[in-house]
């Protein structure tokens, strides 16, 4: 395999602008949706359903991730309203 060296701009050692994510997919769901009784129980549940195939998840996403999620849009996304003789946009 034929390697190229790094770009002069691209530094190795400089760290992640980002924050990395450092806990597992269990934090942003529900507690408990993803024990082995609750997916044998949507397995059940998607098999016997009909005419098409489908399982309900009530609680899908804690609480907390929701509340934090509508925080952070409400602080930091802007919306400005635009319209036209045609149409509005938000």
């Amino acid at each position: 395999m034929v390697t190229r060296p790094f770009s002069p701009s691209t530094q190795v050692d400089t760290p992640d602008v980002k924050r990395r994510k450092i806990n597992g997919a269990e934090y942003d769901f529900y507690p408990g949706l993803l024990d082995e009784a609750n997916v044998t129980g949507l397995n059940a549940q998607y098999a016997e359903s009909g005419p098409y195939k489908h399982a309900v998840v009530p609680s899908l996403f804690s609480d907390d991730l929701l509340k934090a999620v509508k925080n952070e849009i409400l602080e930091n996304v802007r919306f400005t309203e635009k319209e036209t003789d045609i149409y509005k946009v938000y």
